[in-house]
């Protein structure tokens, strides 16, 4: 999880500001979507058995929150179409047992669009 969120951060920043003729950061930042994902899917899995504490997944969620959620996050939806909201197992965490995974899906994660 450490690599996986600057990357998709980086490729988000590129796909908004870089000439995309010669470059491929639409389809990187839609294979990061399906990386980040699996990655917290992992994490919530790992603090659901108690094999991670909790804060170790809250800390990644909010930094994917920010990424998605960014001005450049929001230049590539609006001029790539990209759907940021397929980053989030939103099933996986509507059915965490943890207090503090829940408030996260309460009072951060955004609604479906």
């Amino acid at each position: 999880m450490l690599l996986v969120v600057p990357l998709l951060q980086a490729k988000v920043a590129n796909l908004a500001h870089l000439d995309q003729s010669y470059r491929n950061d639409y389809k990187h930042v839609n294979l990061m979507l399906l990386v980040v994902r699996e990655s917290l899917v992992e994490l919530i899995g790992a603090a659901e058995t108690g094999l991670l504490v909790t804060r170790a997944v809250i800390i990644p969620l909010e930094k994917v929150l920010k990424i998605v959620t960014s001005a450049d996050a929001l230049k590539c939806v609006s001029i790539h179409n990209i759907d940021f909201d397929r980053i989030w197992p939103r099933e996986l965490l509507a059915t965490a047992k943890d207090a503090r995974l829940q408030n996260f899906v309460k009072y951060r994660l955004p609604p479906l669009a």
